[in-house]
């Protein structure tokens, strides 16, 4: 199901939006008369764990990293990256698109982490980045 809102605040450049307009685009959003949660939140819900998931299995499997590295590269703790490995998180259903995107990210990520070239504080951004990217291409997964 794709929802769309009804305000048309992306016609406008973000430097001019107030927070009355942000809050009243939000309050736009509904299903069923419900307020529907920030694509924010439903990606630290649904697609982080994935994406998690996916850069952990890649850097242990594949690079032969300890878990409590990995944990720490991901700001996770080291039984959370033994439950993405064993698949007890991170299994969440996402659009074909949003997995193949995600799974590219993790694969460039790990190749970087290895080499040196992304540390940890640029994960959150380029994650971020991507989201906002398939937002605007495909819409939100949820």
């Amino acid at each position: 199901m794709r929802l769309k809102s009804g305000g048309g605040l992306a016609a406008r450049p973000a430097e001019t939006f107030s927070f009355r307009d942000f809050y009243n685009g939000v309050k736009r959003i509904s299903l069923n008369g419900r307020a529907m949660k920030l694509p924010c939140e439903i990606m630290a819900k649904y697609t982080l764990p994935v994406f998690r998931a996916m850069l952990a299995r890649r850097l242990v499997e594949e690079y032969g990293f300890a878990q409590t590295k990995v944990a720490s590269i991901l700001g996770v703790s080291q039984a959370s990256v033994n439950h993405y490995l064993t698949a007890k998180r991170g299994r969440k259903s996402l659009p074909k698109v949003w997995l193949e995107e995600l799974q590219k990210l993790a694969d460039e990520m790990a190749e970087g982490v290895v080499e040196g070239r992304i540390g940890e504080e640029d994960i959150p951004r380029r994650l971020c980045k991507l989201c906002t990217h398939l937002r605007k291409s495909v819409g939100t997964p949820f």
